[in-house]
């Protein structure tokens, strides 16, 4: 199960979270009050389906830019190659790392069943010239809380992916 660091704080305070994921490998998440659980769920959803892909990503990373992403990994000359903003759909967010990194890859994961609600908003948003074969999303269909389990894995079918 996941370790809380202060079992008998309430979720809507500031806490520090830890998730155990394969070879005993972890990550330490940090909650601010007034962020959603679901949001803190979601970031560690993220990690565990690109940690082996992008050994060198970050959680919460500060850049110079106007808007932050709540993972990044980078390439060898420090240029972003995969950026991830996690909860609901934000499209000047995303429409913002499209345009002003070269990211490979910018990602938004979400919760929630009806992806192409989520697809179709963000079409009518972002110019495709910026989202074409770059933009992904990645929305889990199952309640967030049925992840939170030692160590974290993220089976088959519980999410739905669409590549722009």
């Amino acid at each position: 199960m996941m370790q809380l660091e202060d079992p008998q704080g309430s979720l809507n305070q500031e806490r520090k979270f830890r998730f155990y994921l394969e070879s005993k490998n972890q990550i330490t998440l940090f909650k601010r009050k007034g962020v959603p659980f679901d949001h803190v769920i979601l970031k560690a959803l993220a990690y565990a389906l690109y940690w082996k892909e992008f050994d060198d990503i970050r959680l919460d990373p500060h850049l110079s830019l106007k808007f932050q992403p709540d993972l990044l990994a980078v390439d060898l000359a420090g240029e972003p190659s995969l950026w991830i903003q996690c909860g609901k759909a934000d499209a000047a967010h995303l429409e913002y790392a499209l345009k002003h990194t070269r990211a490979r890859e910018v990602v938004l994961v979400t919760q929630g069943t009806d992806i192409d609600q989520i697809v179709h908003e963000l079409r009518k948003k972002i110019h495709y010239r910026y989202s074409t074969s770059r933009l992904k999303v990645i929305s889990f269909c199952l309640p967030l809380d049925e992840f939170v389990y030692d160590p974290l894995e993220i089976p088959k079918g519980c999410y739905k992916a669409f590549d722009f």
